[in-house]
C-alpha cells in the first residue's frame, strides 16, 4: 500500500510549523534507516510512498512530539486538511457544504491512499456514518489522524463544532473503521 507525497509533506511541514527543526531531527533520529532515506530527497505531491512511512511518521509525531494520547495525530489530520484542501480543493469549498463535502469524501479518499473503500453509510443535514473497507493498517494512530482530517474539512465546508469519531466493527467477518461524523 502507499500512500501519496502530499501527506508525507504534510506530516513534515506539521513538524517545522509546530516544532521547528529541533523537532523534525528528533523525528528523524527515530525514523528507520530507510525511512529517513526517503525523507532525505525531494517529496513530491503526486508521488506514491510507502504506507509504513506515514503510519511511522504519525506515531512518531504523536508519541515523540505530543504526549501518546492520539490527540496530535487527529490535530495532524486537521492540519492536513486545512493546508490541502484549502489549496488544492478550494473550490469545494467556495461552492460546497458539508453535505456535499460528504457526497465527495469517496473520490478525496482516494487521491491520498491507493487502497482502501470510504463509503458513506448515512447522510443527512448534520450527521453521516462514513465507512473504511479493505484498509490494510487499522492503526488507532492513523485512525485519528483521518478522523481529524474529516473535522476540519467539515469545518471548512461551513459545519459548525465538527466532531468525527472512529470506532472498529465488524461486517461480514471483516473488521473495518467506522467514523460517526456531526456538526452544527
Amino acid at each position: 500500500m502507499n500512500v501519496k507525497g502530499s501527506a508525507i509533506l504534510s506530516s513534515i511541514n506539521y513538524i517545522k510549523d509546530k516544532f521547528g527543526d529541533a523537532g523534525l531531527d528528533k523525528i528523524k533520529e527515530n525514523l528507520t534507516d530507510d525511512e529517513r532515506e526517503i525523507l532525505s530527497d525531494i517529496i513530491l505531491q503526486p508521488i506514491w510512498y510507502p504506507f509504513k512511512l506515514y503510519v511511522s511518521l504519525t506515531h512518531k509525531i504523536d508519541s515523540i512530539l505530543g504526549i501518546g494520547d492520539l490527540s496530535t495525530a487527529k490535530d495532524l489530520g486537521k492540519y492536513e486538511a486545512e493546508h490541502d484542501l484549502k489549496t488544492i480543493y478550494r473550490i469545494f469549498y467556495v461552492l460546497g457544504s458539508p453535505e456535499f463535502i460528504i457526497k465527495q469524501s469517496a473520490k478525496l479518499f482516494t487521491t491520498y491512499f491507493e487502497d482502501g473503500d470510504l463509503r458513506i453509510a448515512e447522510s443527512d443535514k448534520n450527521n453521516a456514518i462514513a465507512e473504511l473497507y479493505d484498509f490494510p493498517s487499522l492503526d488507532q494512530a492513523v485512525l485519528h489522524r483521518i478522523s481529524g482530517f474529516m473535522e476540519k474539512t467539515l469545518e471548512l465546508s461551513g459545519g459548525k463544532n465538527p466532531t468525527a469519531v472512529v470506532r472498529l466493527e465488524f461486517r461480514d467477518a471483516k473488521k473495518i473503521a467506522v467514523f460517526i461524523c456531526h456538526w452544527e
